[in-house]
């Protein structure tokens, strides 16, 4: 006569051991060592300066004159 409260047989419980085992195994893979980002490759040349904002000058210096007057400190205000 069987038993009427038998539990798995033995090879699936090696079996799902094994994939209990894998799924842990890839898991701790997975976030010990994440897939990495594909690279970007770096630029064989500088990128020409940007014009966007301002041409760069191409005419003589313009002289400028700056005043000769010392400096002083504010006096603080108080209220």
């Amino acid at each position: 006569m069987k038993d009427p409260v038998s539990g798995p047989s033995p090879a699936k419980r090696w079996l799902s051991a094994i994939v209990v085992l894998l799924f842990v195994l890839v898991l701790t893979v997975w976030y010990v060592a994440p897939p990495s980002k594909p690279k970007q490759e770096q630029q064989a040349r500088p990128a020409p300066r940007s014009t966007e904002w301002a041409p760069e000058p191409t005419g003589p210096a313009v002289p400028v004159d700056l005043p000769k007057t010392p400096m002083t400190n504010v006096p603080d205000q108080k209220q």
